[in-house]
């Protein structure tokens, strides 16, 4: 059975490359509207093609049920030769309720790192309406140096403030706790013929 399938996939793999191709150019030469024999054809080949990829392994799923080939009905003269092709696509599902669990708990983490910031946070926006209010009376009152330090001492809360947000991290946290939840949870084997 395994030299079979070696000897199978020796003989596909010379009828197999990747579409050199782009799907979305212009067609100048016009299009080929594929006859019943080549449709047979390649339908068999993609029959060959569906037969050779394996169901998915233990813990996957196929992503979508609908295993059928469909060759196309035309091909574009401009690209020679024809390129058609059989995928399947397969999602991971063991182990999802430890991922939801694990994503879940670094939600929670930067949740509560929010609320423990979030008094600071209060407190930097009750000075910004005070310096504003300030800033706006120094504005009117046409005292250049009130307007001046008034400047001064928004630029300097502005550039604290700043310093404040960017040392939430809670961004990165989030990501470094959830970035291994996300890895190897999709793969897909796609055959091409010409």
């Amino acid at each position: 059975m395994a030299l079979r399938m070696v000897v199978w996939l020796v003989l596909l793999g010379s009828l197999l490359s990747f579409s050199r191709a782009d799907a979305d150019a212009p067609c100048g030469k016009g299009f080929h509207d594929i006859t019943p024999k080549q449709r047979a054809t390649m339908t068999s080949v993609l029959e060959s093609a569906r037969a050779a990829v394996p169901e998915p392994p233990t813990g996957w799923v196929r992503t979508l049920h609908d295993d059928s080939v469909s060759p196309p009905t035309g091909v574009c003269l401009d690209f020679f030769p024809w390129t058609y092709s059989y995928g399947r696509n397969y999602t991971r599902v063991e182990g999802a309720e430890e991922r939801e669990r694990a994503v879940a708990a670094a939600g929670e983490q930067v949740r509560a790192a929010a609320a423990a910031r979030q008094p600071q946070v209060d407190a930097y926006r009750e000075n910004m309406a005070e310096l504003s209010r300030q800033y706006s009376e120094a504005a009117t009152s046409g005292d250049d140096a009130k307007f001046h330090a008034a400047h001064q001492e928004m630029e300097a809360f502005q550039a604290e403030y700043l310093r404040f947000m960017d040392e939430d991290d809670s961004a990165r946290i989030f990501e470094a706790a959830t970035a291994s939840q996300y890895l190897d949870l999709e793969m897909s084997i796609h055959v091409t013929a010409q």
